[in-house]
């Protein structure tokens, strides 16, 4: 019997410098049935021609299939990771980052032989990713704590949706889906430009697709990057990252409060208006950034924001 194709889409947005790092360590590895997938979001240092050079010359005919796309404009994360999903084929998807790279050479053929073990009601497998300095130095942190691991392998989903409800502690880099559960997902591209992974497992959870956590060490995760939602931070991308949040619980969470417990119905709505006012002063922020003193202020001023929220939910459950 022979062993399932996985895709592996690498996402990138100008951060060229480190794509090689990415690929290298998806050609090392110890599984041969990969299916390899490019998508560039329109990057002024992203050359499609040079990518495709590099892999022959260095790995010819090792992956199953090759696509490399490079979009005419910045679509966005969320547009560009469902224009890769239209290039894949494996029964495995995988999502990473241009600029992370894989942990170790035997990561896939790990990941592949764990989710096998699984029945066709698991939909998703959740492992460890490893968070690293800007020059990816390990550190000892990870990403996933342990309470929520324990959660996501409960089977229990509606205690998944309930704590996904209020902060998302799954590290997209680190997923492994099942190609044919993503059709519960539907498309996000009309309501989201940014945030691609928290919608789609709220989505899964509320339609019955069950999640597993395994402690495989699978991302190298380099702080400050595409996946860890701050790479070319400009004023404009992080407003439409405050413009997704408020989205997604008007769209993921708010309509489905019945689903949540009261406490966390009543956690959720103060996390909803505590992103619409952080949206509201967002300017500020990038403003305080600008000076060079964000770090020193920004704490405080989220708990001011937060303690404002908690009095504007108080009594509003919808």
């Amino acid at each position: 019997m022979s062993n399932p194709t996985i895709s592996l889409i690498v996402l990138s947005y100008n951060n060229s410098q480190y794509i090689r790092g990415m690929l290298d360590s998806i050609i090392d590895q110890d599984y041969r049935e990969i299916e390899l997938v490019i998508s560039d979001d329109g990057s002024k240092d992203f050359s499609a021609r040079a990518v495709e050079t590099y892999l022959g010359r260095s790995a010819p005919a090792r992956f199953v299939k090759t696509r490399v796309n490079r979009n005419p404009a910045n679509l966005g994360i969320v547009k560009n990771v469902e224009i890769a999903l239209k290039l894949c084929s494996g029964k495995y998807v995988m999502t990473l980052a241009a600029d992370d790279e894989l942990y170790s050479d035997d990561t896939i053929s790990r990941l592949v032989s764990e989710f096998e073990k699984f029945d066709d009601g698991v939909g998703v497998l959740v492992s460890q990713s490893v968070m690293c300095e800007e020059d990816l130095r390990v550190t000892d942190r990870l990403f996933t704590e342990q309470r929520f691991a324990e959660i996501i392998n409960s089977d229990d989903l509606s205690l998944l949706f309930s704590e996904l409800s209020l902060q998302c502690f799954i590290a997209a880099p680190s997923v492994v889906f099942r190609r044919s559960s993503l059709d519960a997902i539907g498309t996000l591209t009309d309501q989201y430009t940014m945030i691609e992974d928290w919608p789609a497992y709220l989505r899964l959870a509320r339609a019955g697709v069950r999640f597993k956590y395994s402690d495989i060490l699978s991302i190298k995760h380099r702080e400050g990057g595409i996946s860890h939602g701050n790479s070319n931070n400009t004023f404009s991308a992080y407003k439409k990252y405050r413009r997704d949040f408020i989205a997604l619980y008007e769209n993921e969470i708010i309509p489905y409060l019945n689903l949540l417990p009261q406490e966390k119905a009543v956690q959720a709505m103060q996390n909803y208006y505590a992103h619409k006012l952080h949206y509201k002063y967002v300017a500020y922020e990038n403003i305080l950034h600008a000076l060079g003193i964000r770090k020193f202020i920004l704490p405080p001023l989220r708990s001011l924001l937060h303690f404002i929220a908690r009095l504007s939910a108080r009594g509003k459950r919808p």
